[in-house]
């Protein structure tokens, strides 16, 4: 990727990843959202949660309980890196080299703030605090080209993860697992045939997750209601693994239109009771099986499809390299110290608050947040009466 879009007095270049999901065994694409960050070179790279598949970890563990007979206990390691090396995936290693990416960044003046989200809410034990050049927020309000932006992972803005996949949802999440296990073994089959000449599309993957936003259909207008609610005009997310930028026109019915073009939080038409406020919404997608990012540069760059300066990047907007290739050698290995002692940080927040007795905890300490303040929700300074309510399953 050519840097034309970073010249001298400029607006900061932002980069946007979300669910990274390290460390899932069927992880694709994790390597496109590691290339983009070598090559955008940001001034500021937010990771907007799920970057590390805990959850993902717990079932590998819980596996290796169920492997020991019921009620068998199973010895974890003190350290992380011991975890690794006992699990012998050699494909772990370009995961560790996503980390060693960020870390130098960092040593080059990079900003990086870690919003956790609820494959990593293990994390939020971190909240306000910098680990090894990383600062982790719960959720984060910013200006990106005058206009005041809210972003958050967006597990809040699902029922299903407030609900902690209680019930049909409790299945989903395995089911997911299944299809992309499939969707590995296809994609071997037909590069075995015909290498590196098709990009398999992952169909039974994509379908599942098709099928799965019929129940999460409320999210962007969730996502749009948060962030008016607390002060802003736009919103960042990730979450439901979707890259978009569009403007939500009708907070009453969530109905999105493609984005036009310019535009904050503004009141529209003339409405018979209550105004209608544009918000922005923006999702990163992911880096398990498609590879996207979002990037904000402040300016128009015809040749990356900006809207406003927004762009939703994919990897055919990258350069080929050989930095997530295990057999290669590792250009920033000089950084491996800094990325085993953040995740050692987090293995040990993990095992001190998981219980692997029971299912993976999707909540946290978020449905306590929306239960502590459910009484905030009547209010709005744009002046409704009885505002929208976010459609929470509490």
């Amino acid at each position: 990727m050519e840097k034309v879009f970073l010249p001298a007095l400029r607006e900061p270049v932002s980069l946007f990843v979300s669910d990274t999901h390290l460390f899932h065994q069927h992880n694709s694409a994790l390597q496109y959202q590691g290339q983009m960050i070598e090559q955008v070179n940001p001034d500021r790279l937010f990771l907007i949660g799920d970057i590390i598949d805990y959850e993902y970890i717990m079932h590998i563990i819980q596996k290796r309980m169920k492997a020991g007979g019921n009620g068998q206990e199973v010895t974890l390691p003190a350290n992380f890196e011991d975890f690794l090396e006992e699990l012998d995936v050699p494909a772990y290693e370009a995961h560790l080299r996503f980390m060693d990416v960020v870390m130098a960044q960092i040593d080059r003046g990079t900003e990086v703030y870690f919003i956790p989200g609820n494959h990593d809410n293990t994390l939020d034990i971190f909240n306000g605090q910098t680990l090894n050049g990383i600062h982790v927020r719960d959720h984060m309000l910013e200006r990106f080209g005058g206009i005041i932006t809210h972003l958050e992972h967006g597990d809040e803005n699902d029922p299903a993860c407030l609900a902690n996949y209680e019930g049909l949802y409790s299945k989903g999440s395995r089911i997911l697992d299944a299809g992309l296990h499939i969707d590995h073994r296809l994609k071997r089959a037909f590069e075995s045939v015909s290498p590196g000449s098709i990009h398999y599309p992952f169909p039974i993957t994509n379908s599942l997750k098709h099928i799965g936003k019929f129940f999460i259909a409320s999210f962007r207008r969730n996502a749009a209601l948060r962030a008016l609610e607390r002060g802003a005009a736009a919103t960042i997310t990730g979450h439901i693994h979707k890259a978009d930028i569009r403007m939500i026109t009708d907070i009453s019915t969530g109905r999105p239109m493609e984005m036009p073009g310019t535009v904050g939080a503004q009141f529209v038409g003339s409405p018979p009771s209550r105004p209608k406020i544009n918000v922005k919404y923006m999702n990163t997608g992911d880096g398990l099986t498609h590879g996207t990012a979002l990037l904000h540069m402040g300016r128009e760059v015809p040749n990356l499809r900006s809207m406003d300066g927004w762009v939703i990047l994919t990897r055919h907007d990258i350069q080929k390299s050989r930095t997530f290739d295990p057999a290669a050698e590792n250009p920033h290995a000089e950084y491996r110290d800094e990325t085993i002692d953040f995740l050692q940080k987090g293995w040990e927040a993990f095992i001190a608050s998981t219980e692997f007795d029971k299912a993976w905890d999707h909540t946290g300490k978020r449905i306590r947040w929306y239960t502590e303040n459910i009484a905030a929700n009547s209010q709005t300074e744009h002046g409704e009466e009885e505002p929208p309510r976010w459609e929470h399953a509490v």
